[in-house]
Formats: structure tokens, sequence, C-alpha cells
């Protein structure tokens, strides 16, 4: 008997959960939650008692269908619109792409199996819930890319990529927190049922192996890994920026690239850095992450890579709120991103362990951006007698800006061979 069998029960279409929580779809009694106070690890559990599903009005965005304003879409700022028209506009509809100078599929998962069935994915027909899930059980799951220290150290570029990133901070976790497997029906339910409503009481709301969580955003930076509880009464969750206005990006891209960014988005070949250039990899393989159109810097990008390199304090956790709440706008055709996160929260929330996980479908893996890829990306040489070092000019190495306040400025240096 799998997993699935013990733990849900089907009968007239309908589904209980023998657990803490309520399902979905269940008229199971929900059970008191533990004390928050005497439990050490509160964050895994919801804040409040779970609501009964056919009396809490909060519950509807589940059940209606697609609104765009229900996560205020159309207040956004541009560049959170046109990041999904540049995912759209280039993704590769499956084929293949050549990453880091091998040939690899661009999703990391075959999406042939439909997972129509599965018993976590059984959404009451003409609800939100149902139309997502519809969408996102048929798409494929892209392959985490996490940062690689090793080949950062071999090049001699890790002091200087720490200066940004830093020892202990919410961009750190992000980019090391990739290397996490993704599971395709976990993924599904997951964003099928996330919404987000800031300020709002709750703000986070989703289903997890069919159990409803909600939470506030200070808990849903807990979970994710990003921040630490007491992180979150201090200025780098509370004074953390998620927007930037058009013009102040635009005006600091000359800062870094030569060309002026018009329009959208501009080719990463523009960026004078390589190591710049890096960064925005792991920005366009996580927190703004997409298939095959990591070639361009799109706004949203920039206002990370801002944030990134000048210090500028970006709450990471409502970025990836908003992140989830609307995936459901990019393309069927293209791949979904975010999976290790996912993983992350189901991990802290007690749902994928061992048991869970055996019943699962085949993971897919993540991998790191490594020298492979750095090769692919053209940025990096072997040079005699020196090793592996960063170059954007055939048998000329680069070598890094002189720094102010810790932060590079200014085109770099060439040396040849």
């Amino acid at each position: 008997m799998s997993f699935w069998d013990v733990n849900f029960f089907f009968e007239d279409d309908k589904i209980e959960q023998d657990s803490v929580g309520r399902s979905y779809y269940g008229d199971s009694k929900p059970q008191e939650l533990p004390d928050l106070n005497e439990e050490p690890n509160f964050q895994a559990y919801n804040a409040n008692r779970i609501p009964d599903l056919n009396e809490d009005p909060r519950v509807e965005s589940f059940y209606s269908y697609e609104n765009k304003q229900e996560f205020g879409w159309e207040s956004q700022p541009s560049y959170k619109h046109e990041a999904n028209e540049v995912y759209s506009e280039t993704q590769n509809n499956g084929h293949d792409y050549y990453d880091g100078g091998h040939h690899v599929m661009s999703s990391g998962s075959d999406a042939g199996g439909d997972l129509a069935e599965h018993p976590i994915l059984q959404f009451p027909e003409g609800s939100t819930a149902f139309g997502r899930c519809a969408k996102f059980r048929t798409m494929r799951i892209g392959r985490q890319k996490a940062i690689d220290w090793d080949v950062l150290t071999e090049i001699g570029e890790r002091e200087r990529a720490e200066r940004w990133i830093g020892e202990e901070t919410p961009w750190r976790r992000l980019f090391e927190m990739a290397f996490q497997p993704s599971y395709r029906e976990v993924v599904a339910e997951f964003l099928s049922t996330f919404t987000f409503c800031p300020g709002g009481v709750p703000e986070v709301v989703f289903s997890m192996l069919r159990q409803r969580h909600e939470m506030s955003l200070a808990e849903f930076a807990v979970i994710t890994g990003l921040y630490w509880e007491p992180e979150t009464v201090t200025p780098l969750y509370t004074a953390g920026i998620t927007e930037i206005d058009d013009a102040t990006l635009r005006a600091w891209w000359p800062h870094i690239a030569d060309d002026p960014f018009r329009g959208t988005k501009a080719r990463v070949s523009c960026i004078r850095d390589p190591l710049i250039r890096y960064m925005h990899r792991l920005i366009a393989t996580s927190i703004s992450g997409r298939g095959r159109s990591r070639e361009w810097c799109t706004l949203q990008d920039l206002f990370y890579l801002y944030c990134l390199i000048t210090g500028r304090t970006c709450q990471l956790a409502r970025c990836l709120a908003e992140y989830f709440a609307t995936y459901y706008h990019r393309q069927q055709r293209g791949a979904i991103y975010g999976g290790a996160y996912i993983t992350i929260i189901g991990r802290a929330l007690g749902h994928l362990h061992q048991d869970t996980i055996e019943e699962m479908s085949d993971p897919v893996d993540p991998v790191r951006l490594d020298r492979r890829t750095l090769f692919g990306m053209k940025i990096v040489q072997d040079f005699p007698g020196v090793g592996l070092r960063f170059s954007l000019v055939r048998g000329v190495m680069w070598v890094p800006p002189p720094t102010g306040d810790g932060r590079s400025r200014g085109r770099g240096s060439w040396t040849g061979r």
C-alpha cells in the first residue's frame, strides 16, 4: 500500500486527510495546531487555526476563475510585466540548447506524464486551482542552477563575489539553496494553490500534499530559508525594497554595461564585467527564473543586479512570493523554475521526507554553474601557467577594475598572454 493509499480516502469525490490541518476538499474535522509559544520550530506551522473551507471567504480565490487583479498584476512596475513577456518570446518549446558547451535538455524533466490522476492534484472543476493545475501539471520542470564557489575560487574571483553576496545573507542563501531537487507533483500543487495578498491576513496561502497552509510574509520568509526568524524584525528584512523606477535602473545600466538600455531588455553580452554576467545567470535561474532567454537582461533582472551590486537591501521573500503568485501568467510551453525553493518549503513544513519522496515521480536534480557553464557563456579561458581566468577576448585575460567601497567601478583592464 502506497503513502497516498494510507493518507487519503476517496469517497464521493471527496478526500479527507488524516493529519494536522485541512485538505482542500475534505470534510474532516480540523485538529488543533501546536502552541506556537511552546513549539521551537513554530515557523513550520500555520499561525492560526485552519478555517473551514466552506465558511472562510478568503478561500474564494482558489475556487473562482482566474483574475489578474487578485494579484495586483496591473499595478506592478513595468519590468514585472515585461519579464514574463521576454520569457514567453524566447522559450524553446522543448528543443535542446547548448549550456556550458554540452548538449543538454532545456527542461531537465520529461513532461510526458500528465499527472492528471495524481491524488494531490484533484481540485474541484471550475476552481482557480483546477484551471492552474491543468496547465502546471503538463509543464516541464527546469533544472535549478546553483552557485559554484569552487569554480569562483579557481578563477580567483571568490573574494570579489563575496563582497557582493555577503557571508550570511539572503542573497547567499538564495543562490546556495538552489542546489535542491524538484518534484513535479509538488511544484504543480504548490503553484496551483499559491496566493499572495500583501498586508492581508493571511498574506500567503498555499497547499502542500493536500494540507492548507496560511501565514504572514515574515513566516514565509523563514520557512523558505531566506531569513532567520530574528532577522525579520531588522532592517535586513523590514527595509528591503521590491521595486524601483525604470528611469533609475536605465540610468544605472551604463555603470556596468556598454550601449544604452533600450526597450524592455538588453543583451547580457553588453555587460563589461564577467562576474556580473555570472551573477545575472544566477538571478535568471532563481528569483527571475526562465528557460532559454538568459542572454537577455530584463529590467527585472537589472533591478536585482542593482540591489546586489550597489548593496541596496532587497526584500527577497516578497520577491519570491510575487514570483510564485504570478507564475500562472507564464507560457505553458515553457519550463518551471523555482522548484528547489518549493522543496525547501516542503521540508521545513515536514511534508517532504523519505516516505513521501519514494512515492513521487523522479526528481529533477539541480546543477551548479560550474566551469562547463562558464565556457558555454564564453567568459573564461585556460591560460598557460596561470589556469582558468575570466576572459571576454580570445587570448586576453580580464582583470577586475579598481574597487570603491568594496564594489566594482569602471570598465576593467586587460592583460595579454
